[in-house]
């Protein structure tokens, strides 16, 4: 300040509540802060003193907060207390078997340590990308180092297959082994929470925990304002929900600060390891991230007013939220066997613009089996047109709306007034992506479908394959097993089938299988919820012979 303004001398002035304004008087919260001031205005000049009653008449925004119970405002580690609480706000109790997501950062190593003092039973996974050729040496010595803190039960490492099981299919583009070369992110995250569902499934852990913290939450709160999510994605980052397949996912830290996740890492002594892509300023996320540590850096009351417009915001998302889900259980219905969903334009109409987009939204999201937000500016776009169509009369065939968040909009042919919202066909590489063995355990098939093999009818080494229905070889045998059935090919082309010894057990979009032969093929569609369906046999004449394609 002195290089900026010659013969520059500091003011100290107290500012505060106004009660605490008397000589000598400390109030509790009052702040100190310096000002730069030439010596002609030792004393201050009316300028002066309108800008310093000013900021007394209205307390700092950190001030006002306090009474709000926030912690970005306190220093240093965070303690076990402070952890239980958070724990309990997010609905863990101390019993709980959980999973932590470990990446070896500082979040989720801080994370992995209090989780550990604090549950009966913490394990921790760590997942391979293999998108780095280091990234595999980095994992195993990151799960090591988890072995190492006391408290933890287990510590894993699981790699993704690229182009297998479906995993990251996040909508990006692929190249031709199956690594994302476009929605890089995207495609890593959901590789990654599917894999952490299957190991958690898999081993008994009541709830997977995510090292989410305020920091993450306001850029989430910035992107997706500049994505106009609306206000149930203004929300931001839920502290607790649950995938499709039921599984619980857990943020305990979101009301804690970086800066207190790096005091516990240095205190306690923890090592971290710090993948680089997180630094890389070509991914969006990581821009913003930069960005907002700069501005808090400048101004500490910054991330406080923040973390307080997320608090706000989530409360408007709850809101928002329920009459969404209230609109969508009075306007869709959802096919468990074809895995879509019919929504009634009529019932529509009579909801709020929120509560329609919303319902749409929802729509997608159970068709997809994905937890993404689409764009709700495009699907206010497609509501607003389908609603004002002129044009609702019979059509000979379906025609598609829109392709939104992976999901096709359709309105159907003979019936105007109704919308088929299901999976966007699949594309070449998920035809040869998508093929899963299932065996006698759970098995997630395209984020949608889960199957698996009944014990009691399946021989002593059943196997089976599920594939995507294939249009050029499949529709004969749908013809012949279910002539009534009447659906878009569209809706066909998402559906499973499920071969074993070379011949078809299971077509799930017609409630469909080989009650005769081995293995007996059981499924649940993720979307619904319902238990499987049960079909009288069928004559095993009925079933054509058939070879995969």
């Amino acid at each position: 300040q002195e290089a900026m303004i010659p013969r520059c001398r500091p003011v100290l002035c107290r500012y505060g509540h106004p009660a605490a304004r008397s000589p000598g008087v400390a109030a509790a919260g009052a702040r100190h802060f310096v000002l730069p001031a030439r010596e002609a205005l030792w004393r201050p000049q009316p300028t002066v003193k309108n800008t310093i009653k000013s900021m007394e008449d209205k307390p700092p925004l950190a001030s006002a907060a306090r009474g709000l119970g926030s912690r970005s405002a306190a220093r240093g580690a965070i303690t076990d207390d402070e952890f239980a609480v958070a724990c309990a706000e997010a609905g863990l109790e101390s019993s709980a078997r959980v999973l932590v997501a470990l990446s070896g950062g500082v979040d989720s190593v801080a994370l992995c340590w209090l989780s550990a003092r604090r549950f009966s039973r913490t394990s921790a996974v760590v997942v391979d990308h293999t998108l780095r050729t280091e990234s595999t040496a980095e994992a195993n010595h990151v799960a090591a180092l988890a072995r190492g803190m006391p408290g933890v039960f287990r510590a894993d490492v699981t790699t993704v297959t690229w182009g297998g099981s479906g995993c990251g299919d996040g909508g990006g583009g692929f190249d031709g082994v199956g690594a994302p070369i476009t929605g890089v992110q995207a495609s890593a995250r959901a590789a990654r929470y599917e894999l952490l569902d299957r190991w958690a499934r898999a081993n008994d852990c009541t709830a997977i925990l995510t090292a989410h913290h305020l920091d993450d939450q306001i850029e989430t709160l910035l992107l997706r304002i500049g994505m106009c999510t609306g206000l149930e994605g203004l929300g931001g980052i839920r502290r607790r929900h649950s995938f499709t397949s039921g599984t619980v996912v857990a943020r305990p830290l979101l009301g804690f600060p970086k800066r207190r996740l790096e005091d516990t890492c240095r205190v306690h002594g923890l090592e971290v390891v710090e993948d680089p892509s997180n630094r890389s300023m070509k991914y969006t996320r990581n821009a913003v991230r930069a960005t907002v540590r700069r501005l808090s850096d400048a101004d500490p009351n910054l991330a406080e007013g923040l973390s307080i417009a997320c608090k706000h915001a989530e409360k408007l998302a709850a809101d928002a939220r329920q009459a969404g889900e209230a609109c969508f259980s009075d306007t869709a219905t959802l096919d468990s066997d074809s895995g879509h969903a019919i929504v009634d334009l009529n019932a529509l109409r009579v909801h709020g613009a929120a509560s329609q987009a919303s319902t749409l939204c929802r729509a997608i999201q159970v068709v997809t089996g994905s937890n993404a937000q689409a764009s709700l500016d495009t699907v206010r776009q497609v509501v607003d047109g389908v609603l004002s169509d002129g044009s609702l009369t019979m059509a000979p065939e379906p025609r598609v709306v829109a392709t939104i968040g992976g999901a096709v909009l359709v309105r159907a042919g003979k019936s105007p007034n109704t919308l088929i919202v299901t999976r966007q066909p699949p594309r070449a590489s998920d035809h040869r992506s998508s093929r899963v063995e299932v065996a006698r355990e759970e098995v997630v098939w395209d984020r949608r479908f889960v199957f698996w093999l009944d014990n009691a009818k399946s021989g002593p080494n059943p196997s089976a394959t599920v594939r995507f229905y294939c249009p050029n070889t499949d529709s004969k045998v749908v013809r012949k097993l279910d002539k009534a059935r009447r659906v878009t090919n569209l809706v066909m082309r998402s559906w499973p089938v499920v071969e074993a010894n070379g011949r078809i057990v299971a077509i799930p979009g017609i409630g469909w299988r080989d009650q005769e032969h081995e293995p007996r093929v059981m499924w649940r569609w993720l979307g619904g919820g319902n238990p499987p369906s049960y079909v009288p046999p069928l004559d095993p004449a009925q079933l054509p012979q058939h070879q995969s394609a």
